[in-house]
């Protein structure tokens, strides 16, 4: 398996513990009427900062030259094109509804905790498809050098919670993560 390949199948058994997280701040979220806890900000910048940023672009080379080379796979490949743009979407007003709780209270509240569960409901829905259809057909359809020429399409970057030198841009999420391992 290819190494961009090996990479998007660690990122999103990452995402997928992260989705879990969220999950479980909005959870308290619901219950609470306090202001937003900053973890729950620093998932949301996150997601913003990495899978919306670096990860989707490079899903988005690689389905983009395997349409340009087949119509195998064209159906999924085209929704899953438009599930980023839609999930970008939902991160950008989750930011901006998680950011009005302060000053508009129990609207915005209810707003981000709908925004929030949209996400993370369709965020796994999309790597479920991705793992199930789309990855495994780049995998057969697609050479070597295919990969490097997406992986390369896009400015390289490291997932950030996996840099100890990022500690200092999300160091809630940092600390939540080393203490449940």
């Amino acid at each position: 398996m290819h190494a961009t390949l090996k990479k998007l199948y660690r990122d999103h058994a990452h995402f997928n513990r992260l989705m879990d997280l969220l999950e479980r701040q909005l959870d308290g979220l619901e219950e609470g009427s306090g202001p937003v806890p900053p973890l729950l900000t620093e998932l949301v910048a996150y997601v913003a900062d990495y899978v919306d940023t670096f990860h989707h672009p490079v899903e988005d080379q690689l389905y983009q030259l395997m349409l340009a080379r087949s119509d195998t796979g064209r159906e999924q490949l085209d929704r899953l094109l438009g599930d980023h743009q839609l999930l970008t979407n939902v991160t950008r007003k989750l930011r901006k509804a998680l950011a009005a709780i302060e000053g508009n209270g129990a609207q915005a509240r209810s707003e981000a905790l709908a925004l929030g569960r949209e996400l993370v409901r369709d965020q796994r829905a999309h790597m479920q498809l991705e793992e199930k259809e789309a990855f495994p057909l780049l995998r057969e359809e697609l050479a070597p050098e295919v990969f490097d020429q997406a992986a390369a399409a896009i400015p390289a970057m490291e997932d950030p919670l996996l840099d100890a030198a990022q500690q200092e841009r999300y160091p809630a999420l940092f600390a939540c993560l080393g203490r449940n391992g």
